[in-house]
């Protein structure tokens, strides 16, 4: 029975999968609509994962929508609007303001979401150090990436990466490297 329950969300998730990606697509089908409401269920009787929440999310090319176990989105671009029950926290970017950002966020994404731009040259690999932050605040834990990439570098504690900082807690930031006062574009994007 076990191998049979494990099958079947494997086949239910898959057509979930596909749903999703054709519903995002397609937002007004409502056939697709259907599938994807008898795929959940159908997930739910198996004893599988019970889909929790179902959002839209605001995309730059229409409306999508997103089903997850843990309440949180996974859109394929990353670019949505955070909803409303997830837990947030407050980053200030010094001469840019304050806003919201969904915890476990990398700050640079956070950052350019929110109208800074921040450079990121090497896409979020720890590689160029162009996506400088100093904090204000209480800093998050530094990874071993980030450490010996500002080591190498000979640059350990003069400031942070914003692309090896996950926002875990309010921050209050300054951007040492805008793209604009560089003269450059802000790089490639980042991943989150």
């Amino acid at each position: 029975p076990e191998k049979v329950r494990i099958a079947g969300q494997a086949i239910a998730f898959s057509v979930l999968g596909c749903a999703v990606v054709s519903l995002s697509t397609f937002p007004k089908n409502p056939i697709l609509i259907f599938l994807l409401s008898t795929t959940g269920l159908a997930i739910s009787c198996m004893g599988g994962i019970p889909l929790r929440r179902a959002y839209p999310i605001n995309m730059k090319k229409g409306k999508s929508w997103a089903y997850s176990s843990s309440g949180r989105s996974s859109p394929a671009t990353g670019r949505g609007t955070i909803p409303h029950h997830m837990p947030t926290h407050k980053v200030t970017a010094e001469g840019f303001g304050t806003f919201e950002v969904e915890e476990g966020t990398k700050l640079v994404l956070a950052l350019e979401r929110n109208g800074v731009d921040v450079s990121h040259r090497c896409g979020g690999n720890a590689r160029c150090t162009t996506c400088r932050v100093t904090f204000q605040s209480e800093e998050p834990p530094m990874g071993e990436t980030e450490r010996q990439c500002l080591d190498e570098d000979g640059v350990l504690g003069e400031f942070r990466l914003s692309c090896q900082s996950r926002v875990d807690r309010d921050m209050h930031v300054t951007v040492l490297m805008r793209a604009s006062e560089q003269g450059w574009d802000p790089g490639v994007e980042v991943e989150d």
